[in-house]
């Protein structure tokens, strides 16, 4: 029997945008405002409660405090990664006031280079959306994160999950505890992010982005827009979660930390012991984290899994031409070709030579090896070293 119930504050409150029924109230531990309150008795604790992933903007306080054996210890090597809405409450005033001049110049780069490509649109869907295109998106989303993680030859919990976040997900949008954020280019979905909110604080959950726009940078634009619409709503917060990525490291301009909360009841001493032992082998951890043991598991973990298949026993190259003979040639149809690598040359194209993708042409040679890009007088012989199937 297990007598240590376990629970994760933070994806309840993120995810469900629900609290925990062990606390009486929540404040922002950054202004003091009141976020949460519950003063109802909660049902009795027949338990050792181990509640982990608590983070450090927010003040706690419990139910039953008199009733109950707190333990606190700190997370190591877990930092969240969030931006504070400060004053003044403009995009561009925080921009200036919060980022350097060649992070903004990067950023307004990487924004006007996807809209000189493309058609763009970007869609924030809170409060209503169809239920058709609600599952469209989600479908894309999936799509998204199963050929990334591919990619990388990695797995995530998210898809495992999946069912879950699919049936949820609809009724959040609809009560406001969740919003899917979307980049159309030409119409194409190119990127999906899924959001949960609670009270003022927007939490990235879920974003993943079509790999063949890889080059056009479209998870800063995403966290772009993302500001842009805190901003204009009055929140305090865009938390991006924790889990080191080099984007979130640029954009943060708040660090947290993470706390465990162990809870046994007081006429219970058989439970506080297993909560003493649980205490202790969490600070155990820490200790072989301050050592690094945790990297060591991570990367025999990772070097278990399959190895990517996107594409890896293709190979071409390059060349830049100021003509071309054109027998042998025919044009394709832009929006027929399936391929994920041709597709995503062709975008690398279009980032490099700042054309929009309706002033370029695509001719393939009758041996389907060899493929030219036309644009601007200029162009580009994609030479693979196989015939690839690329049509829809």
């Amino acid at each position: 029997m297990n007598f240590i119930k376990k629970e994760l504050f933070y994806d309840t409150l993120s995810q469900e945008n629900k609290v925990l029924p062990y606390y009486s109230k929540l404040t922002n531990a950054l202004n003091n405002e009141c976020l949460f309150t519950n003063e109802t008795n909660s049902e009795s604790i027949e338990k050792a409660i181990s509640i982990s992933l608590c983070p450090s903007f927010i003040n706690y306080s419990f139910l039953q405090k008199d009733n109950i054996i707190l333990n606190k210890v700190i997370q190591k090597k877990i930092t969240g990664y969030a931006i504070l809405l400060k004053e003044p409450n403009s995009l561009e005033a925080i921009l200036k006031s919060e980022y350097k001049k060649s992070f903004r110049d990067n950023i307004r780069r990487v924004v006007n280079r996807l809209e000189t490509c493309f058609d763009v649109r970007y869609e924030f869907y809170f409060g209503d959306i169809d239920k058709n295109l609600y599952d469209k998106l989600m479908s894309n989303l999936k799509s998204m994160l199963v050929k990334r993680f591919d990619q990388r030859g990695d797995s995530t919990h998210v898809l495992n999950n999946w069912q879950r976040y699919l049936e949820s997900t609809y009724t959040f949008i609809l009560q406001k505890r969740a919003s899917i954020f979307v980049i159309y280019a030409n119409e194409k979905i190119i990127h999906v992010c899924l959001n949960h909110h609670f009270k003022n604080i927007l939490f990235v959950s879920i974003p993943s982005y079509d790999i063949n726009y890889s080059k056009f940078a479209l998870g800063n634009i995403s966290i772009y827009k993302l500001l842009e619409w805190c901003i204009e709503n009055n929140y305090v917060m865009l938390d991006m979660a924790y889990g080191d990525f080099e984007y979130k490291r640029r954009w943060s301009n708040y660090n947290y930390t993470f706390e465990h909360h162990i809870i046994s009841p007081k006429n219970k001493p058989q439970l506080y012991i297993l909560a003493i032992i649980h205490v202790f082998i969490i600070k155990i951890k820490n200790i072989l984290k301050g050592f690094n043991v945790d990297e060591f598991v991570k990367k025999a973990k990772s070097s278990k899994q399959k190895k990517s298949n996107y594409q890896n026993d293709i190979q071409y190259t390059i060349e830049t031409k100021t003509n071309i003979n054109f027998t042998d040639l025919s044009k394709l149809d832009l929006y027929s070709i399936n391929n994920d690598l041709l597709l995503k040359l062709i975008y690398d194209f279009l980032y490099n030579s700042k054309l929009n993708i309706k002033d370029i042409k695509v001719f393939t040679h009758i041996d389907k090896k060899d493929f030219i890009i036309e644009g601007n007088n200029t162009y580009q012989n994609i030479h693979f070293d196989k015939a690839i199937n690329f049509l829809n």
